[in-house]
């Protein structure tokens, strides 16, 4: 359909995305679509596709060798992403900790 068209045209070398949409479940503001292309995990905003994340923008995000049309999965908050090493990649809110 229209997303799977849209990520492919701006995101993917291959046909096709899996996707995962997320809320809070009362602010629909909160609405997140990710999908995993390229090895790359997506974060777009559902309603104009705009790119909210991308885990290739930061080396410390980068997601490895992620197969095909895989799905994320988000569980309390995180995203968790297999990649084709045998590993699963999670993303979650960063935490900024001052030490004193």
């Amino acid at each position: 359909g229209f997303y799977a068209n849209a990520i492919s045209a701006t995101h993917c070398s291959f046909p096709g995305s899996m996707f995962t949409y997320s809320w809070d479940g009362t602010n629909a503001s909160s609405a997140v679509l990710w999908s995993v292309c390229d090895s790359t995990l997506y974060a777009l905003a559902p309603d104009t596709l705009v790119t909210l994340f991308s885990s290739s923008v930061r080396s410390t995000d980068a997601l490895g060798q992620g197969p095909k049309l895989t799905t994320p999965t988000v569980a309390n908050g995180n995203i968790y992403v297999p990649t084709r090493s045998n590993k699963v990649v999670a993303y979650g809110a960063r935490v900024n900790t001052m030490v004193p």
